[in-house]
């Protein structure tokens, strides 16, 4: 799961809105890239480390990765979590 460092406890809610929102954006960016550059999920899971199971879960964004995974992820896509995850980083 990514951690933003939160400043103000009042902003609680729109910290989290923003964390749902990534999860739309990295799901549609990774079906993107996976599409595009022809990789299966199953060659990603395997080369970042992670199951079949938990890397479909994150493409259909109902999961979060790890920072280590996502990092992994990333160089797997040979693009950057920064990309990956949007502007919400």
């Amino acid at each position: 799961m990514f951690v933003l460092i939160q400043k103000d406890l009042k902003d609680k809610q729109t910290f989290y809105r923003i964390i749902n929102m990534g999860d739309v954006e990295m799901e549609t960016k990774l079906k993107k890239i996976h599409k595009e550059k022809g990789i299966k999920q199953s060659f990603v899971a395997e080369k970042a480390g992670l199951t079949e199971g938990a890397y479909s879960l994150i493409v259909r964004g109902e999961s979060l990765p790890s920072l280590p995974s996502a990092i992994k992820i990333a160089r797997v896509l040979d693009t950057t979590v920064e990309n990956l995850w949007g502007e919400q980083i």
